[in-house]
């Protein structure tokens, strides 16, 4: 990973940029697609920025269970600390699927509708 810039400890790197432009390329996309398909924007926007927090902690909780258990158990204070890795895809997308199902249903956002309309934001 290359960095950009330091500010103190905190380090800024090529990689995290990358993505948080990636994420915001495909939540501008969602919103229009949202905006298209006659869905609230708000509801679509929370709904994209909770997904985005839980498949964050499902990545993490997933790499931790499957690969690393008894390091963090022996260190659980390294459980949060994302920045040294330690993040798995599938997690991410079980999690996001999951949690996307659970909020819909509570919010009563037609699911298909907002899986269809994410789609976009996700290709």
């Amino acid at each position: 990973m290359k960095p950009i810039s330091s500010i103190g400890h905190f380090t800024i790197y090529l990689f995290g940029i990358t993505i948080m432009l990636g994420m915001a390329a495909g939540l501008w996309v969602m919103i229009r697609e949202a905006k298209r398909k006659g869905l609230e924007q708000q509801s679509m926007l929370d709904l994209a920025v909770y997904t985005i927090f839980a498949a964050i902690a499902g990545a993490r909780l997933y790499y931790i269970a499957l690969f690393n258990i008894e390091h963090y158990l022996s260190n659980p204070v390294e459980i949060l600390m994302i920045q040294q890795g330690g993040l798995s895809i599938q997690g991410a997308l079980i999690t996001g699927a999951l949690f996307g199902c659970w909020y819909t249903k509570k919010k009563k956002i037609p699911f298909w509708k907002a899986a269809d309309t994410f789609a976009r934001g996700l290709y």
